[in-house]
């Protein structure tokens, strides 16, 4: 009877220590779940933080480029009608460390670097 009944507490306790075993790994396992969840959804909203970021830089380029472009066409122009359109601004500026700003069109336009270049580039044609 003395060994019927150590052979049941052996199984007992060993029931015991197989299933805290399982039920920690468990346990971690679940944890490690939760914690892939949560640096998922932290990484999924930087991502869509950061591309929201990007949209916007993309958006202000492609409006930069346009005035650029724009700009661009109306110094060529004015290049093609012998600098008519500059003669007229020349009395409309104010000037400041190198940087023209059209009272007209309140933004700042580099136009001596760009009639310096007209001017060599007419003189080697």
């Amino acid at each position: 009877m003395k060994k019927s009944n150590t052979l049941i507490k052996y199984i007992i306790e060993g029931s015991i220590v197989f299933l805290s075993v399982f039920l920690s790994f468990y346990i971690t396992d679940v944890n490690r779940e939760k914690n892939m969840k949560e640096r998922k959804n932290i990484l999924l909203k930087d991502l869509s933080n950061s591309m929201i970021q990007d949209t916007l830089q993309i958006y202000s380029y492609i409006a930069e480029k346009e005035i650029i472009l724009k700009t661009w066409k109306l110094i060529r122009d004015d290049i093609d009608s012998n600098h008519k359109l500059l003669k007229r601004f020349k009395n409309n500026r104010i000037k400041r460390g190198g940087y023209t700003y059209f009272l007209i069109s309140k933004s700042i336009r580099i136009i001596d670097s760009l009639y310096i270049i007209s001017i060599s580039s007419n003189s080697t044609l």
